[in-house]
């Protein structure tokens, strides 16, 4: 986020700003799947105020397999089809 003043990491967020998210410019970012399909990920889906100064990217790393985490379904309904080995995402879930 260019132009963002960095800010100290908080617990396992390692990406963190100067600022309330509400105030913060984020770049779209999309997560490709298999088959074609995207999850497009707002700003609300991306950063967490973690105190009154401070937003992190609610990312944390991992060593083997990936989390679509509780701030990246906030704004989605998710469809879990475990027979099918699929997963499905949908506009309107929880905010």
């Amino acid at each position: 986020m260019k132009g963002t003043k960095r800010a100290d990491a908080y617990s396992i967020l390692d990406t963190c700003f100067v600022g309330q998210a509400s105030s913060l410019r984020v770049p779209a970012v999309s997560m490709a799947f298999s088959g074609g399909a995207a999850l497009k990920l707002s700003a609300q889906n991306l950063l967490v105020d973690v105190d009154s100064s401070t937003t992190c990217l609610a990312f944390a790393p991992a060593r083997s397999a990936a989390i679509i985490g509780n701030t990246q379904q906030q704004t989605f309904s998710v469809v879990y089809d475990v027979k099918s080995n699929r997963i499905g995402f949908a506009a309107g879930g929880c905010t």
